[in-house]
């Protein structure tokens, strides 16, 4: 009895092994496709990141080489200066008027990495005293309608 037996367990043993092994052939063919698909995915994500970084750097580069150059004029803006600090709990942003005169009412465009909008400059103070025009040379305080950050650039509309 114990051949017997022995003999049908080797023979399922047999019949057992054949599906198996395209069982995991088709698993292994699963995976490597898997992994495929992952590995693309993971390049189209750094291609993306990279190109993201590398956007950034050449508009990071483009603004200081418009301040060092002094470029003033860009789409009929004239750049008068940049924001040198932000005070957020108050909004404020302290700006040094480096290339024109600002006066109280007109229109600026702040445009920086992360920034870009445009509002009139109604509420401008030089130490603590609100004041009508900021000339070349001045620091101002000057309230912002949304967040700003050091190195963005002021624009005169």
């Amino acid at each position: 009895m114990k051949k017997k037996a022995i003999k049908k367990t080797k023979k399922t043993v047999k019949k057992a092994k054949k599906p198996a092994k395209k069982t995991v052939k088709k698993t292994a063919k699963k995976a490597v496709k898997k992994t495929a698909k992952t590995a693309k995915r993971t390049v189209r994500k750094t291609v993306k990141k990279t190109a993201k970084k590398i956007a950034k750097k050449a508009a990071r580069t483009a603004t200081k080489k418009a301040v060092k150059k002094g470029i003033q004029k860009i789409d009929n803006e004239v750049l008068i200066g940049k924001i040198i600090h932000y005070y957020d709990h108050i909004g404020v942003g302290i700006v040094e008027i480096t290339k024109e005169s600002l006066k109280a009412g007109q229109k600026i465009h702040i445009k920086g990495t992360t920034t870009d909008f445009e509002q009139e400059a109604n509420s401008m103070q030089v130490e603590h005293e609100q004041v009508g025009e900021a000339r070349k040379g001045e620091v101002i305080g000057l309230k912002t309608k949304e967040k700003v950050r050091e190195g963005d650039l002021v624009y005169r509309v």
